[in-house]
């Protein structure tokens, strides 16, 4: 989007992060832990007496048993002495043993330390079997294909099973959950997650941002002289992957947009990382960008939140990674250069195609079977979107999907997108496209990609439904710090849910 900033209608600044990620508890039961077994007074003195009378029975069965043993031992014991021995041949076998020959005063004292301390190794050995056991139980559960098992022994499918998209982008939820918003569904119970709501009213798909260094200089969540400030790097990867675990085990579908910036990335501002800053060679950026891209998936993968879908770039219909700061920018991308030294400006195809393609082998690498899209925003514009993706194909630049924004204050007039929408599919009748960025116009657009020949029309995701502004109005109404899904907005909703997915609200 143009410049977007986020307006949270009560919110003067966000507080620290309530997110608390539980640290493993101390289990005095489970010998793999760090904590120290203490035997209690009592324990020991049951211990102790069960053990020595023990002994002293061995002791007395050894003594009547002298007989015997004659047969099987290389040395006798005297009359006063219990002999412990082995056979040669068990000295031969068990190359550790010992023979021992102690006073019956000796053989009682040192027997009840021995016998109790391989009693305690042998209970400790147990409980650790038994631990064993029980995580190798959770573990290896049984799942289908694509599936994965969670804490719970519950199977998450770790795959999206396609089918038309009804989908929204709650990049911000993240935030508001730190600062404890209260979100209220259309039934009037409040206190249900975001996820939960939309799961509710038939959302199926979710789509998540992410930014390289948030608290980077100029970054989304900085504070410096002219950035207000988050508590925390929101967006960053680790959000990311935390967030995206959540989406997944709602069974719901995953788009992760990368938008190789620290903060938004929008047509007149495609900001290179600061970290980045310092490449200035075409070979490197590319190296940059297939390790990052590589390293954010792979995360995400290990962590049970395979991206079902990956976009490289935001809004990149002037190209990615072109612009750097200045003494007189700002937060919100305005006052920026173009870099000198190495840029993704669509003024050089050769250039862009080659940034664009190292993402898009990056994320195939990591798994081939992962949709990659490509977002611009130039959708008003039927000869724009057309020479866009010409320019692509012609550089052999490797995506599936062709991503749109679509509002009616940038993109309109809205009577014009059937027949350029249509004609789109028509001429890259290969081609799969989806609007990942709209507000206003959700039946429309939702009918329109729903009618796209082939099944080419993947479907819609709302942008931010709790954010107003001069692009469209939010879903949800705000008072305080309480967020209500507004009845009639979510009407709409219902409806398209139930005509293309026949989902019923519960």
């Amino acid at each position: 989007m143009l410049k977007i900033t986020l307006i949270f209608s009560t919110i003067i600044a966000l507080t620290a992060c309530n997110i608390e990620i539980q640290e493993p508890q101390d289990n005095p039961t489970n010998p793999s832990s760090n904590t120290e077994y203490t035997v209690t007074e009592t324990l020991l003195n049951t211990v102790t007496q069960t053990i020595t009378s023990d002994t002293e029975t061995d002791t007395v069965t050894q003594t009547q048993s002298n007989t015997i043993t004659q047969t099987n031992q290389t040395t006798q014991t005297k009359t006063d002495s219990v002999t412990q021995t082995q056979t040669q041949t068990q000295t031969q076998t068990q190359t550790q043993t010992q023979t021992q020959t102690i006073s019956e005063t000796e053989t009682s004292s040192q027997t009840h330390t021995t016998t109790q301390t391989e009693t305690e190794t042998e209970t400790e050995t147990q409980t650790q079997t038994q631990t064993q056991t029980q995580t190798q139980t959770d573990i290896n559960i049984e799942c289908p294909e694509h599936h994965y098992s969670d804490s719970n022994n519950t199977c998450i499918p770790n795959r999206f099973d396609q089918q038309f998209i009804i989908g929204m982008d709650i990049s911000s939820i993240a935030e508001l959950n730190d600062y404890n918003v209260w979100f209220v569904d259309t039934d009037g119970v409040g206190g249900k997650s975001m996820l939960d709501i939309l799961k509710n009213h038939g959302v199926n798909y979710i789509r998540l941002r992410t930014f390289v260094d948030p608290f980077a200089m100029y970054g989304y969540a900085a504070s410096d002289d002219v950035c207000t400030g988050r508590a925390e790097a929101y967006n960053d990867k680790q959000h990311t992957i935390e967030f995206a675990k959540q989406v997944k085990a709602k069974g719901m579908g995953f788009l992760l947009d990368i938008q190789y910036s620290d903060s938004w990335t929008d047509p007149d501002s495609q900001v290179i990382p600061e970290s980045w800053r310092h490449i200035t060679t075409l070979s490197e950026m590319k190296k940059q960008i297939n390790a990052y891209t590589t390293d954010l998936v792979q995360s995400l993968i290990n962590e049970h939140a395979r991206p079902d879908m990956i976009q490289i770039g935001n809004e990149i219909t002037s190209g990615t990674l072109i612009h750097i700061p200045t003494s007189t920018s700002n937060c919100y991308g305005e006052n920026l250069r173009i870099n000198d030294s190495i840029n993704g400006s669509a003024q050089d195809w050769d250039t862009l195609a080659q940034l664009l393609q190292a993402g898009s082998q990056a994320v195939k690498q990591v798994d081939s079977e992962i949709p990659v899209m490509m977002h611009i925003e130039n959708s008003g514009s039927l000869l724009g979107m057309q020479w866009w993706v010409d320019n692509a194909f012609a550089r052999h630049v490797e995506f599936d999907i062709l991503g749109l924004s679509a509002y009616e204050t940038f993109q309109g007039p809205s009577n014009q997108w059937h027949a350029s929408f249509h004609a789109m599919a028509q001429k890259y009748p290969n081609l799969k496209f989806a609007i990942v960025e709209y507000n206003q116009q959700m039946t429309l657009l939702n009918d329109i990609m729903h009618s796209l020949p082939n099944h080419q029309g993947l479907g819609t995701f709302f942008w931010e439904p709790t954010q107003s502004g001069y692009w469209g109005d939010a879903l949800f109404d705000w008072s305080g710090n309480t967020a209500t899904a507004n009845i009639e907005k979510f009407k709409e909703l219902d409806a398209l849910t139930q005509k293309h997915l026949n989902h019923q609200k519960k």
